[in-house]
């Protein structure tokens, strides 16, 4: 008995339960009146917010070492000091070992020294 190839094709259109979804949700990111400066706002919190997922995944261990507030300090510090230059994500992060090193212990709050090789 031979296999058929399974298609590797996606649909031309969305499934139509998401239609109505989708149109509903142009619609009303279309009709905000929001300045440029306000949606400005809106992407840079979300580019931020996706940065530290990736700190807070690719860094588990030591980002669950701090307290969630310290936790978010410190990687809003990393993120000021060595900001993405690469367009995929794959590679922030890479720098965090020695950004950590180079912390006060007060900056850093309660983590061993050597927490930073963990990295």
């Amino acid at each position: 008995m031979s296999k058929q190839p399974q298609s590797t094709s996606f649909p031309s259109a969305p499934p139509e339960g998401l239609r109505g979804f989708q149109s509903d949700l142009l619609r009303t990111i279309c009709s905000r009146e929001d300045s440029g400066d306000e949606r400005l706002r809106i992407y840079r919190y979300a580019y931020r917010a996706r940065l530290r997922g990736v700190l807070a995944t690719n860094h588990a261990a030591l980002i669950a070492s701090f307290e969630l507030a310290r936790a978010d300090v410190v990687m809003e510090k990393y993120i000021e000091a060595c900001p993405s230059r690469h367009p995929s994500l794959r590679h922030f992060g890479n720098e965090l070992p020695g950004f950590l090193a180079a912390l006060s212990a007060a900056e850093l709050g309660h983590p061993p020294a050597g927490l930073a090789a963990l990295a």
